[in-house]
């Protein structure tokens, strides 16, 4: 494991990042390597993000920690690291969990999803269960799309340009969603005159299903 940590291959280091956290939070065992791994190199420290996601949905008794070092993560300094926080949004079922709401409403305010913000709008935008208790993830983002991502938004070449694809579904469903809650339905539009002012989302459409 240590010279895996210490390989020019990527794969081998990313393999060792992985490994070592896997043993350091489930039997307490290669605590030093982990530690190495979690400011290594690139490739380890994607390593040991994919191992938190594994751990996060497989052991109950560390997911709290798990998840905690996950959202340090989505602030770190490389693409490549932030884009793998982002895989625990698309794990099957992590919606659905208790931790999900509060993960996300964090998730929504970090680095990685200002570099894509559209992996978690398009997961609530599909996701089969209630938008309610994500209401504070979506108003976090909605707050992001209208101000610092806007003009990035309206660039079909940048790759936040994907989320305007999603936030007209996703305020619809919850607005839909939210028909005994005038509080929230109050929200959604308010989040949709944002999005108009900066010119973000797809106007003609949303607007048309609200007022039928």
């Amino acid at each position: 494991m240590t010279q895996a940590l210490a390989s020019i291959d990527e794969k081998a280091v990313e393999f060792a990042g992985f490994w070592s956290t896997i043993g350091c939070v489930s039997t307490c065992i290669y605590q030093d390597l982990a530690a190495q791994a979690a400011s290594g190199p690139v490739a380890a420290r994607v390593g040991v993000v994919a191992a938190l996601i594994a751990l996060s949905g497989k052991f109950i008794d560390h997911r709290t920690k798990c998840l905690g070092r996950l959202l340090e993560y989505s602030n770190n300094d490389d693409p490549k690291v932030l884009a793998s926080t982002a895989r625990l949004i698309l794990t099957p079922g992590f919606l659905d969990s208790p931790e999900a709401p509060e993960f996300a409403a964090k998730f929504s305010n970090s680095a990685a999803f200002l570099m894509d913000p559209a992996v978690l709008l398009h997961a609530l935008a599909d996701h089969e269960g209630s938008l309610r208790p994500f209401s504070d993830a979506i108003t976090n983002s909605v707050s992001r799309l209208s101000g610092p991502l806007a003009d990035l938004m309206r660039s079909p070449a940048r790759r936040q340009y994907g989320a305007s694809l999603y936030v007209s579904r996703l305020l619809l469903k919850l607005y839909d969603e939210s028909e005994q809650n005038d509080s929230l339905r109050s929200q959604c539009l308010d989040h949709w005159d944002a999005l108009l002012r900066a010119d973000v989302g797809s106007h003609q459409h949303i607007l048309t299903q609200i007022d039928s």
